[in-house]
């Protein structure tokens, strides 16, 4: 059961293994920082570096800023608002989560993910999709935060293979869903098909939370009428 092998980001591994920040912004020096803290902390080796990079820019696509005749300036205030939303509202995530336990959070948040996406597929005027967005977001921040309060609960014993598939995840998922919604703007004329699929995301993953609950309670229930025994 033991595990040999899993990809894990450098900046990762600094601030979550290491409690550390990185010293430096070079990915030689973030990597080689990494790798000399897991060796001497953990007694980790860290293989060479693939070919993948998880790096972030903040765009709206030109034809949706045609549709809402958005500036560059407003442009740029409109993503910097629910880019503020998904990063400052992780903590807070995790505190609520805390409180009343992560599970029971991501479902009020995929449930928030779903209506608010469904709104914006609508396309309605810029004041109504900004706000919807921001929602969209804010929930989607939040969410991070309860997955991270909830991976050392209910994954114990595989804590360090299941933080490096959420951060792959997230990786991932910053390439594919800007793709997604570009491309079915290309095939149906319109991003509302796109946040449709979103909307189905968010059921998607409320159905996936379901059933990985009920999986968790037939463990616990086994688990205790093995001890009663």
């Amino acid at each position: 059961g033991d595990i040999d092998i899993y990809p894990e980001f450098t900046g990762t591994a600094i601030s979550e293994f290491l409690k550390e920040t990185a010293k430096s912004t070079d990915k030689e020096k973030v990597y080689e920082q990494a790798r000399q803290g897991l060796a001497s902390s953990f007694q980790l080796q860290l293989l060479q570096p693939m070919a993948y990079n998880n790096t972030y820019a903040l765009a709206v696509p030109q034809s949706l800023a045609d549709q809402y005749d958005l500036s560059k300036v407003r442009a740029g205030d409109f993503v910097t608002l629910c880019v503020a939303a998904g990063s400052f509202f992780r903590p807070v995530g995790g505190f609520i989560a805390d409180k009343i336990g992560g599970v029971r959070l991501l479902t009020f948040l995929f449930i928030g993910v779903a209506l608010s996406m469904f709104g914006v597929s609508q396309l309605p005027p810029l004041a109504v999709v900004t706000t919807l967005l921001f929602i969209g977001m804010l929930c989607l921040g939040m969410g991070n935060g309860a997955v991270f309060q909830l991976v050392p609960q209910r994954f114990q014993e595989e804590i360090g293979m299941i933080t490096g598939i959420v951060g792959a995840a997230g990786g991932v998922g910053g390439f594919f869903v800007p793709n997604i919604l570009g491309t079915l703007k290309e095939v149906t004329g319109t991003y509302g098909t796109g946040f449709m699929v979103y909307t189905g995301i968010g059921i998607a993953a409320l159905l996936v939370l379901f059933l990985a609950q009920v999986s968790w309670r037939r463990t616990w229930s086994t688990k205790e009428a093995s001890l009663k025994n």
